[in-house]
């Protein structure tokens, strides 16, 4: 049987009779960061180029920035979340990108 639990109900679960907690398996899931969506989208040459001109403090040139301000935008819309972001990458539509 599996059960998603929320940790505002866990304690009330864990200490009823039918369950133990070594039944459960606890998950702490975190959205994407920014850095993690580009990997997710295949921009290991855009993530390495913000690194860079952020460690050198170097202003980036018009493309790149256009491109690392749009690759943000669609993060901002998408969000960090794994399911939504793997939605995304399929269809490449935002329309199916699911509300999570």
């Amino acid at each position: 049987m599996q059960i998603f639990n929320i940790a505002s109900i866990y304690k009330g679960v864990v200490n009823s009779d039918s369950f133990s907690v070594h039944d459960f398996d606890i998950l702490t899931l975190y959205p994407l960061d920014f850095e993690e969506f580009l990997w997710a989208n295949a921009e290991f040459a855009l993530t390495r180029e913000i690194r860079n001109h952020f460690s050198d403090f170097s202003p980036m040139g018009k493309k790149l920035h256009e491109k690392a301000l749009s690759q943000f935008r669609l993060y901002l819309i998408i969000g960090g979340m794994p399911a939504a972001i793997m939605e995304y990458k399929k269809e490449k539509k935002l329309l199916l990108v699911p509300d999570t």
